[in-house]
């Protein structure tokens, strides 16, 4: 990846709060690809907090087509400043075809949304 790639990335996963919270995700959009009926793909998306106060993490959930879980692990409470936390998604498709949906991350200093997108394909 390109830096100038890299810098609008950040950018545009960066959440700030008035207070001096700020929060940076690893990504915006994850992309499982092809998974085989009775399989499953996982991938960790890192959230953390590159603010100098601390944020309070409400919620983390997600909405949209079967076959997606999310576990917010340890980010659902206090995240203090040079902390991260990692949300584990998982992909186990249930039918044919493209899946799709969001995780949405409620925070004190905003919400963050993170689109995830898959295909189930036969063996």
């Amino acid at each position: 990846m390109s830096s100038s790639v890299a810098l609008a990335t950040v950018l545009s996963l960066s959440l700030a709060g008035t207070a001096g919270g700020r929060l940076e995700l690893s990504d915006r959009w994850i992309d499982f690809d092809e998974v085989e009926l009775g399989d499953s793909d996982s991938q960790t998306l890192t959230l953390e907090n590159t603010g100098d106060r601390p944020v309070e993490v409400y919620n983390v959930d997600y909405s949209g087509d079967d076959g997606f879980q999310v576990d917010g692990g340890d980010c659902e409470g206090i995240l203090e400043p040079g902390r991260s936390c990692d949300i584990e998604i998982q992909f186990e498709p249930e039918e044919l075809g493209r899946a799709s949906g969001e995780v949405e991350i409620e925070t004190s200093v905003g919400d963050l949304d993170v689109n995830v997108d898959g295909r189930g394909v036969s063996e």
